[in-house]
């Protein structure tokens, strides 16, 4: 039926705007949602799209709770497979609270309907996210044996996406260790988004080669592989991961005994923080370019600096401090 449609089309756009992490085009979307209808399937993929959406605004516990009401109706449904989902996404949740035991206990159950089910992707996706809770622990070799595990059956299955991803979460592991073998990884990532044409890999990709470019001491090669990160991400629109990318660079021009560079690298993050509504991180950014920016005496730039000042006191409902910009 026409309604059927509309809804798979809208919960397809979710997951699409969710992987590039788009909380504003989201916000737009779950505003003007079709009416689900009585279809459990389609109602419990709408709430694993709205946990994974409160998940990117940091709202943890209020995820936590869609999870655990989409992990009822599947149990409800005795629908294994996306039980095992349903948890492996209430882990991930669990590990931003900073509840590993949960998040471990979580893992182990949806590992074990995957194991019992003879889903080979899940058992990879489950044991990705046991690198990466291993991995915010500080267990490094415990990590990087599950990220390996992960890459060896998803480069069996030829899951590209899910290789790429990995790839470039392992290669975190080894920029202290081994910086060749993360090199090698990041390439392969690279590669791996090439070919499926996917821009947010791409980009992702490039801001850690720009980082690890950076801890080599090879600063033209970090700041060439920061620049196509944020051309990318910038045509993606995607801001925050664009003020990462601009946090990053920051450190470079510092590095480099840049201070106009780093001054506009400032209040470019500043302005990002503005229009991603952290206007603690905001203001601070801004000041500090404009600081630096007066010592400097960089009229053209400092003048810049000052417009983005005047808008972030307008996003604050500050219109009297703005005018004095």
């Amino acid at each position: 039926s026409m309604k059927i449609d509309t809804v798979s089309i809208f919960i397809l756009k979710l997951h699409a705007l969710i992987e590039l992490g788009d909380v504003k085009k989201l916000e737009a979307e779950f505003e003007s949602r079709p009416p689900l209808g009585s279809s459990s399937r389609y109602y419990s993929a709408f709430l694993q799209a709205r946990g994974k959406f409160l998940k990117l605004k940091h709202k943890y516990e209020e995820a936590k709770a869609v999870f655990e009401l989409t992990l009822s109706i599947h149990q409800a449904h005795q629908d294994s497979l996306e039980m095992a989902t349903a948890l492996l996404e209430m882990a991930k949740v669990e590990m931003d609270l900073g509840h590993y035991d949960s998040a471990a206990l979580h893992i182990d159950k949806s590992k074990g309907i995957y194991l019992h089910t003879g889903y080979e992707l899940g058992v990879a996706n489950a044991k990705s996210a046991l690198g990466e809770m291993y991995a915010e622990l500080g267990q490094i070799d415990l990590s990087v044996d599950n990220y390996y595990s992960a890459l060896k059956i998803y480069e069996k299955l030829g899951a590209r996406k899910d290789l790429a991803v990995t790839s470039h979460e392992l290669a975190w592991m080894y920029f202290d260790q081994d910086i060749d073998e993360a090199l090698e990884l990041l390439t392969r990532a690279l590669e791996l988004g090439r070919q499926m044409n996917n821009q947010l890999i791409e980009a992702t990709v490039y801001n850690y080669l720009g980082v690890l470019y950076y801890e080599k001491g090879d600063y033209d090669n970090s700041l060439l592989a920061y620049k196509k990160s944020l051309w990318l991400f910038e045509k993606l629109q995607l801001q925050r991961q664009l003020a990462t990318v601009e946090f990053n660079m920051g450190g470079l021009y510092e590095a480099k005994g840049n201070q106009l560079g780093a001054g506009i690298n400032e209040y470019a993050i500043g302005h990002m923080y503005s229009l991603t509504d952290q206007y603690e991180k905001a203001r601070e950014f801004l000041f500090k370019a404009k600081n630096r920016l007066e010592s400097i005496e960089a009229k053209t730039d400092l003048v810049n600096c000052l417009e983005y000042i005047a808008i972030y006191y307008e996003r604050i409902n500050q219109t009297k401090e703005a005018l004095k910009y």
